[in-house]
Parts: structure tokens; sequence; C-alpha cells
């Protein structure tokens, strides 16, 4: 199988992986590269839309463009959101694939890998007992507050391992990054 070559902003990517709010949904279109964020509350007003432009077969009635073009009651940059979900409502699985969250135990994750790479052994156990519990990530957070080159190493290490796991995401898809911040 031959991969698919994208200009993809990893940074998007990054966020879209790492998004995990139940009602934002993150969508990339495989033609453009671009990564489309939805949320229910566009949806839902999409649907409402639909309800008003096709007929009983489905159909639509007249173009989604048109119908938003007549709409006064709603904002340009609304109409474009409900433009570019009904673009992905239709082209899903073909256009564009879903872009999932990691969920927050890849978080946890790289707490535990970068507290392996901490070479101060108080700290290390400090971070250790930090991560042990509930509130693990606010109380990580804490304790790297009172070493500050440690806690600028951990968000250049977390970086990393974000943008490892967007470029993973692109490998598993068969997508092929081609951009000019391209590792």
């Amino acid at each position: 199988m031959t991969k698919r070559r994208l200009n993809v902003d990893l940074d998007e990517l990054v966020v879209a992986l790492e998004t995990s709010f139940h009602e934002i949904h993150h969508y990339l279109d495989l033609e453009t590269g671009r990564i489309i964020m939805i949320t229910d509350e566009t949806d839902w007003q999409l649907e409402e839309i639909y309800d008003e432009i096709l007929d009983q077969d489905g159909n639509p009635t007249m173009p989604l463009a048109e119908h938003l073009q007549m709409r006064d009651d709603l904002q340009d940059w609304f109409k474009e959101a409900l433009i570019e979900a009904d673009l992905v409502a239709q082209w899903h699985g073909s256009r564009f694939i879903a872009v999932e969250p990691e969920g927050p135990h890849e978080d946890y994750r790289d707490m535990e890998r970068f507290i392996r790479t901490v070479a101060d052994p108080d700290l290390q156990d400090r971070l250790w007992r930090a991560i042990g519990g509930r509130g693990a990530f606010r109380y990580f957070k804490d304790v790297l507050y009172d070493y500050p080159a440690v806690r600028e190493r951990w968000f250049a290490f977390k970086a990393a391992q974000s943008r490892q796991r967007a470029l993973d995401w692109l490998e598993w898809h068969d997508i092929e990054l081609i951009s000019d911040d391209a590792p």
C-alpha cells in the first residue's frame, strides 16, 4: 500500500490528539491535510438545517450554502463551520478521518518516562510520590514549580513526546508528512 503524502500542521494534529472534550471532534481532511474541528453545537445546528432543507426522501430542496446565505441569524464564521461539518458528514471515512483523542493515560506515561530521566534521586522520589494518587497531574506540576530548569526540560520532553505521537498517528494511517518542519 502506498502512503498518502500530506502537508499536515503537526501542531494542530497534536492539539487534536490531546483534546479530550466530548463536545469537540477533530477530523483530518485527506485531500488538503487540514485539521477540521466540529463541535456538538455545530452538529446540532446542522441537523436542524437538514430538517429544514431535506425532503421526505432525504434529498435537499436547496443547496446548503444557498440556505445559509439567506440566514441573517448566523455569524459568517458559523456558516463556514456548518459547511465544513456538512462536508465531513458527507465524506467521513473517505475524505475525512476522525482524529480520536489519546486520553490522559498518555500524559501519565509521559510523566513516568520523564521521571526516569531525572538525575536527582530526591527530586525523582518526590515526582514518583506526586503521581502516586489522585491529582497526579497537579502534584507533578507543583513539584516541578520549585525546579525551573527541570520544569523547562519537562515542557520540552512533553512537546517531543506529543509530536512523536502525532507522527506515529500519521504513520498508522499510512500518511507521509510533507511540510517544511518535518523531521
